[in-house]
């Protein structure tokens, strides 16, 4: 997982050099609602580098439950960082 933080209406991680943005990646997000927590990168790349970008956010949350349905994909513990089993909501895309 990536260390640094979008920040809601912005599609710049406030981090200095700018780092490469990837579709895939899971970047540690703050969303609007007032929390924070792993999104992976779903806007292809080449429009990464512009002002607005796709994320689904990863829930560790009620995993074995939420990994059976079409909605969810399950991420195993160290995948991409996570510390722990988690899902990523794909009915939850959010634009940063």
């Amino acid at each position: 997982m990536r260390v640094a933080v979008v920040w809601p209406g912005s599609s710049i991680p406030k981090t200095r050099p700018m780092p490469e943005i990837r579709q895939g990646e899971v970047w540690l997000a703050s969303f609007q609602e007032g929390w924070e927590r792993p999104a992976v990168i779903i806007t292809r790349n080449e429009l990464n580098k512009g002002r607005l970008i796709l994320v689904a956010p990863c829930t560790s949350s009620r995993v074995d439950e939420r990994r059976r349905l079409p909605n969810h994909v399950f991420l195993g513990k160290g995948e991409a960082g996570l510390p722990e089993d988690s899902v990523v909501q794909c009915h939850l895309i959010h634009s940063m």
